[in-house]
């Protein structure tokens, strides 16, 4: 039975739906191209920035950056106040580091997101945000952590691809389970592909100080579908990040979402 959770299933639904749209867009532009209806993929911060040059779509822009905004208050109460109940040790320690840093991606989207729909100009090439880092000392090293930290963070997708803890989290029946844990494990693992790309080059970029070698998740697709025969392996990570983005939409009605302990403790002594 799903349980209330005030302000902390609020951020998580809300959150989780702004993800959900995210990896929709994405792949539903990355599979655009396999039609021919495009000539390469985008990252989502381009097609946000096709978006707002409507009216009504600055509108939804500013939506999906309040969305995101929820879901970076979120990881922050998933790291910091441990809202899965994860404990404290090794492992779990390691996947509430994870949340947090997580929360500072999401909270840089959705800022960028906001400066698009105000009309902040065109959003920041991965590139510019490279040459930023490199700025500062030991800049080369900051870009070189940032790498590792995707490869990290696409080893532990594919692991997750094979266990998928979130099923253990999802307030729905067996038969449903049975459908749409296989689509997140397909998502989860696509997800990681791309940013394992993203890890490898920006790796490559710190090392040989050449920021061209930088890729956002547009440009990690692009990458693939200009390998020999990668026009297949292209479809299927556009697939399964479509996928991912309706795990996302599932999940934020199914999710099973508790208040941190710390803040029932505080419950209790109110009480």
């Amino acid at each position: 039975m799903r349980t209330q959770s005030g302000p902390y299933e609020a951020f998580a639904r809300t959150g989780y739906v702004a993800r959900g749209i995210v990896y929709l867009t994405v792949g539903i532009i990355a599979l655009s191209v396999v039609f021919g209806v495009r000539g390469r993929a985008q990252s989502f911060t381009e097609a946000l920035s096709d978006w707002s040059a409507h009216p009504s779509g600055r509108i939804l822009v500013l939506t999906i950056a309040a969305g995101l905004g929820c879901l970076a208050l979120w990881r922050l109460a998933q790291g910091f106040l441990d809202a899965d109940r994860l404990g404290s040790s090794f492992q779990a320690l390691r996947r509430r580091l994870v949340y947090a840093v997580s929360s500072l991606v999401y909270l840089g989207v959705a800022i960028g997101a906001t400066r698009i729909a105000f009309g902040g100009g065109s959003p920041s090439s991965p590139q510019s945000w490279a040459a930023w880092i490199l700025s500062w000392p030991m800049g080369s090293s900051l870009l070189a952590v940032a790498g590792t930290g995707f490869l990290a963070v696409a080893i532990g997708g594919i692991v997750r691809a094979f266990r998928f803890p979130a099923e253990k989290r999802l307030d729905v029946e067996r038969e449903t389970s049975a459908w749409v844990v296989p689509i997140g494990r397909a998502g989860s693992a696509a997800r990681a592909v791309v940013f394992g790309i993203i890890g490898y080059f920006l790796v490559a970029s710190a090392y040989r100080n050449d920021i061209r070698q930088v890729r956002d998740m547009g440009g990690a697709l692009n990458t693939l579908l200009a390998q020999d025969y990668g026009i297949y392996l292209y479809f299927t990570v556009a697939m399964g990040l479509l996928g991912f983005g309706v795990f996302g939409l599932f999940e934020a009605l199914f999710r099973h979402v508790e208040p941190p302990p710390k803040c029932d403790a505080l419950s209790a002594l109110s009480e």
